[in-house]
């Protein structure tokens, strides 16, 4: 049995991020998942997991989980040392940050990584996305008013939308098996390829429930994204 913890779900309901699980779930006989809300203790504290999630939340929520979650910051860097999957979806990779920038003020982050955020929340990154990780065609959308800087391990490459700083073509992080992207709420549904990925990752088989219908729409995605004159951007920075 694999364990997956899902971190404060209660504050994942954005774009349907908390589905994501279950559907991997659906999935997968062998997958439990172990839920924890804001006021508990971590799952991981004291057991083991195979994963952990989370995702997108109201802005307002991330600097309270940076310091719910402050005092177990060293036991989330030697469970990523360990090889522990993270899926980290949306603007929850802003929690593992060094540092944030929001109204001329600095948050400090959970300090896991180097990257570091610059907020302004009367800007926003609206588009719809393209990249690869790997040889694994990857699409989605974005909403975001933060650009993430000085990325070190890159997690996607960009090809058409905004990318986690808009200067260059990283999207996200990636360091051994820790995956944290921008891209929104049903990133495994619109990409099951990653998704039976992450299967693997986990040990488990990489079946999908409706795997064919999940691979034409993925398929024709894709085609239609490669379509001359698709309009990407849906919201200018300004």
């Amino acid at each position: 049995m694999k364990i997956i913890e899902v971190i404060y779900p209660e504050f994942q309901n954005v774009y349907a991020d908390l589905y994501q699980i279950e559907f991997l779930k659906k999935c997968n006989k062998n997958i439990k998942v172990v839920y924890t809300s804001y006021n508990d203790e971590p799952y991981f504290v004291n057991n083991k997991v195979d994963m952990i999630y989370m995702g997108s939340m109201p802005d307002s929520k991330i600097i309270p989980s940076i310091e719910k979650l402050r005092k177990y910051s060293a036991k989330i860097k030697e469970l990523i040392k360990s090889d522990v999957l993270f899926l980290i979806t949306g603007n929850a990779l802003e929690i593992f940050s060094s540092y944030i920038i929001e109204n001329n003020k600095n948050y400090e982050g959970l300090q896991i990584f180097n990257y570091y955020i610059e907020k302004d929340m009367n800007h926003k990154y609206v588009s719809w996305y393209t990249g690869k990780f790997k040889n694994i065609d990857i699409v989605g959308h974005k909403n975001h008013y933060s650009v993430c800087k000085n990325i070190e391990n890159g997690f996607i490459k960009t090809i058409n939308g905004y990318s986690s700083d808009i200067e260059n073509i990283n999207e996200g992080i990636n360091y051994k098996k820790f995956y944290a992207t921008y891209l929104l709420g049903p990133f495994l549904i619109m990409n099951p390829k990653f998704t039976k990925f992450l299967l693997k990752e986990l040990g488990l088989s990489d079946k999908l429930i409706y795997e064919e219908d999940l691979l034409n729409a993925y398929k024709e995605r894709i085609n239609h994204f490669k379509k001359p004159g698709t309009r990407f951007v849906m919201g200018d920075h300004g």
